[in-house]
């Protein structure tokens, strides 16, 4: 009887210490996991910050309300001067009344814009470097307009869908020139796609990864093409 309390006794020993072995073999094994884990999320954390940075664009909005009669059969006006005066950027987005996309050219210092007969007098014009400057065909023969002012300016930032479309071409004709503005460390890679509204995709080419791949998403709001505010979400790749 007393040599088995000794054994009970002997067997609770070893059974804790092969718990607690075992405890320490798990914590050994998963705590550097575990590290990896956590430092790859902050380093996301640090790449949505720079890339949303780097998305971000001023915007500036003028609202324009021309009150002076404009002849109903010409189809484009042209604002005298607008090119320093009223507008410093070349990349523009002009919108009429009904939020539709308007063609313009830039004639000297004249901003030519093609609106159609029967103009309403109403122009919301967008100007910032995250616009996508299209060519317009040449426009010709219009009605001059002179000292042309808006009636509200306003100034605000804004991700740009043309400058997650300029860092993704970017990244793929000089990945390691970004890799250097972004500040990664060596040994470390990223990538990241955006996905618009509808569902297009804007995305890195990052070839096959055969490693652990660390994954975050973020709700994120732009200004697409067509100058209407979105919402999309980019996706940053560490590995």
């Amino acid at each position: 009887m007393h040599l088995s309390k000794r054994g009970s006794h002997v067997g609770f020993i070893l059974s804790f210490v092969i718990f607690v072995l075992f405890i320490l073999f798990l914590y050994t094994t998963i705590q550097p996991a575990i590290k990896i884990q956590k430092e790859k999320t902050l380093f996301i954390d640090y790449l949505k910050d720079v890339l949303v940075e780097n998305f971000t664009v001023n915007l500036t909005t003028m609202t324009i309300k021309i009150n002076e009669t404009v002849n109903p059969n010409k189809d484009c006006i042209s604002l005298k001067d607008a090119k320093g005066s009223l507008i410093n950027e070349t990349s523009l987005l002009i919108k009429d009344e009904n939020n539709s996309k308007l063609s313009y050219e830039f004639q000297g210092k004249d901003l030519e814009i093609l609106t159609g007969l029967n103009f309403s007098g109403f122009l919301k014009i967008f100007s910032s470097i995250g616009i996508q400057n299209e060519s317009s065909p040449p426009i010709v023969g219009c009605e001059p307009l002179f000292n042309v002012t808006p009636s509200i300016i306003r100034v605000d930032e804004y991700i740009t869908q043309k400058k997650i479309m300029d860092l993704k071409n970017a990244y793929e004709s000089d990945y390691e020139t970004v890799k250097e503005f972004f500040n990664i460390p060596p040994g470390t890679e990223f990538g990241f796609s955006f996905i618009l509204a509808n569902g297009t995709r804007i995305e890195t080419e990052n070839g096959d990864l055969s490693t652990s791949v660390y994954v975050q998403e973020y709700s994120i709001k732009y200004l697409d093409l067509e100058g209407n505010i979105k919402f999309g979400f980019l996706n940053i790749k560490v590995w």
